[in-house]
């Protein structure tokens, strides 16, 4: 009988003892595998928020898109209507200057006609599906990649009552997704 339990101590003193390596192990795999090992470096996260609209972009595959970086230029030419369709609480936070809400945008449709439209949201899904609509509808408007989590990447500015922030809501934890530098809001 003192045999058997002898064994069995044993037994469980080596089980033991593959505790630490099984650990090591583990976090090795962790740390190497991008889906398990969060990347909290800005281009990781830019990253994250192109794989994210690239996902979401299924949903409306015809549409037109505009990147950041030509947002920056239709800006800069002064040629250019920004829709932003995030809910009011998001817009009270930040906004891309010279952005409309939804709302003015559609009571004043036929003013816009004679330059591109840009569409945005906080990564590109709701804008999406307006761009979408009003595409169905006749109107050339295109979303921007990305939203504005993309946009503040490509080193775009905000501002909250004419002043530039620093502040963006995201919508949730999800979407946190910020470069350094940024505070999100939710």
């Amino acid at each position: 009988m003192a045999t058997i339990a002898t064994r069995h101590y044993y037994s469980n003193m080596k089980s033991y003892q593959r505790l630490p390596v099984l650990a090591l192990i583990f976090s090795i795999i962790v740390a190497a595998s991008p889906s398990l090992a969060e990347d909290t470096t800005d281009a990781g996260r830019l990253a994250e928020i192109n794989t994210m609209y690239q996902d979401y972009r299924q949903d409306f595959p015809d549409i037109g898109e505009v990147s950041p970086d030509t947002l920056s230029h239709w800006i800069n030419s002064g040629n250019v209507v920004l829709v932003d369709v995030r809910k009011p609480k998001e817009r009270a936070v930040s906004q891309i200057p010279k952005s409309i809400t939804q709302e003015e945008f559609e009571d004043q449709l036929d003013t816009f006609t004679d330059r591109p439209i840009v569409i945005y949201c906080t990564i590109g899904y709701r804008s999406g599906n307006f761009t979408q609509d009003l595409r169905k509808k006749g109107v050339k408007a295109f979303n921007l990649e990305g939203g504005i989590l993309a946009w503040v990447h490509h080193e775009g500015t905000v501002e909250h009552e004419g002043a530039t922030v620093q502040q963006v809501h995201v919508y949730g934890q999800r979407w946190s997704l910020l470069p350094a530098g940024f505070e999100a809001v939710w």
